[in-house]
């Protein structure tokens, strides 16, 4: 399996499984997932062209999946605007928004349209990743100015509400959303480097923007979406890396001793099992403790300022300082600005 297969069949898992968290939360009656949706379907098409462009074997097939890849992404960034103007309640002249939909549709009656070298002069298969790397026509940087307009004015917007939001959550939220298009944007400016096309940087770039978008989702719950996770479900996965690891380790050993037998092989089985019991443990330990401080840091705050409280409390006998030092622990630990005892 080459390069770009696996890069483009992990983008499309990790898309598709966003849609399924969405689609899980419902479309009826709220517009921002359904925008989101949309954008999501949007990238999911991308990489399906893209998948299509791997798997072709004829220059007139991965060119026209190619036009497929242009028709997609001339309008990828319409849709992202509409969902930041969505998700940040902003009001933007509808007629806007009408024409960016129209450039969108003309863009994909031309790109089906016209033939080379109008958006493609011509393709060729790279030496070294054997992926078809298309060189791009006149009409190719016409192509993206409308697209690049209305990223920019949703980059804009996405930096205003920002500075402007006093929910540390949202703003956490828009942080992510920010960084995640930053990124796909830097990816798809390296499809214009000609040492850089020939390698899926743009997927690996996609990749990137949605595990920021599913760590916003589990984390801050990006959208007003909840999934809920179980900790034994999380703490399952490094156990099962631990455990692999812990399976390798006695296979390494037992191959370097095979001329072992018998009553010897089983107890170098066992010393060995020992000493990767106890050097895995704390790691076990560590790998939860980090899932606690991501996933859970709610939890794991309040967890913490508990234990703070219980010791100073049991040694602090004026009532001044220990409401004071409850009021400073619970303000900080909840984000919150204003507090007082009654």
């Amino acid at each position: 399996m080459n390069l770009h297969l696996m890069t483009i069949l992990l983008a499309l898992l990790c898309y598709g499984g966003l849609i399924y968290i969405v689609l899980h939360r419902g479309l009826r009656g709220n517009r921002l997932n359904q925008v989101f949706s949309l954008y999501l379907l949007t990238m999911v098409l991308w990489h399906i062209a893209y998948l299509m462009v791997d798997i072709s074997d004829s220059v007139e097939g991965a060119l026209f999946w190619y036009k497929v890849v242009a028709a997609v992404v001339s309008g990828q960034f319409i849709v992202y605007f509409i969902f930041t103007k969505t998700l940040l309640r902003i009001e933007v002249p509808s007629r806007l928004v009408q024409g960016g939909l129209l450039v969108w549709a003309l863009t994909v009656i031309l790109v089906a349209v016209l033939k080379e070298p109008a958006f493609f002069t011509g393709i060729h298969r790279d030496e070294a990743t054997g992926f078809f790397v298309p060189t791009f026509g006149p009409l190719m940087p016409i192509l993206g100015a409308h697209n690049y307009f209305f990223l920019g004015y949703a980059i804009f917007k996405l930096i205003q509400g920002y500075r402007g939001t006093r929910s540390d959550i949202q703003r956490s939220r828009i942080q992510y959303l920010l960084l995640g298009i930053m990124v796909v944007v830097l990816g798809i400016m390296a499809n214009f480097v000609p040492s850089l096309q020939p390698y899926p940087i743009d997927v690996v770039a996609n990749i990137i923007n949605a595990l920021l978008i599913t760590y916003a989702i589990f984390r801050y719950q990006l959208l007003d979406i909840t999934v809920v996770v179980r900790r034994g479900l999380l703490y399952s996965i490094p156990t099962a890396i631990i455990g692999a690891g812990y399976f390798l380790i006695i296979s390494f050993t037992i191959g370097l001793f095979h001329a072992f037998a018998g009553p010897q092989i089983l107890l170098v089985s066992f010393l060995v099992a020992v000493i990767a019991a106890v050097v895995v443990q704390p790691l076990r330990d560590r790998a939860q403790l980090w899932i606690d401080r991501i996933f859970f840091r709610e939890k794991y705050d309040s967890s913490l300022m508990l234990q703070r409280l219980s010791r100073t409390a049991a040694s602090l006998l004026d009532l001044d300082r220990l409401t004071t030092m409850i009021l400073d622990e619970v303000t900080t630990t909840m984000h919150i600005e204003t507090a007082a005892f009654f």
